[in-house]
């Protein structure tokens, strides 16, 4: 994963460190994964003081070059937002194909969120919502 909050320069995150917006923006990118999260205890921890809005198709944080083709492995965004009651708008879900586990409870506990994101989804595994 990359991160940035220019949107110009980007660095490499090794997901060890805490992360900072500049401005309350901070950008997202990443290349060659099929998972993210997957699980409570893997999930992101957001804190802010006030609304988070997170826009944007949720496939580039997989390959943010190739969105369309990117490979979903199971338990890919499983719990990413978990707990996230400051979330007040979710990304993109735009993929039609998905896997074991892939967006199950990503939402969960998010009070805030004020409109779900649309699922397109068509070929769904296991729990994957």
């Amino acid at each position: 994963l990359q991160f940035s909050t220019d949107a110009a320069n980007w660095s490499t995150w090794d997901g060890t460190t805490t992360l900072q917006s500049v401005n309350n923006v901070l950008y997202l990118r990443g290349s060659g994964n099929t998972k993210i999260t997957g699980g409570t205890s893997e999930k992101w921890v957001i804190t802010s003081a006030g609304e988070v809005s997170c826009d944007g198709d949720i496939r580039t944080l997989l390959d943010y070059e190739h969105p369309d083709s990117t490979i979903m492995g199971s338990d890919c965004f499983k719990d990413m937002f978990y707990g996230c009651t400051s979330l007040e708008t979710a990304p993109e879900l735009p993929a039609t194909t998905l896997e074991d586990n892939c967006y199950e409870s990503m939402f969960h506990g998010c009070e805030s969120l004020v409109e779900a994101p649309e699922l397109p989804a068509k070929t769904l595994k296991r729990e994957c919502y």
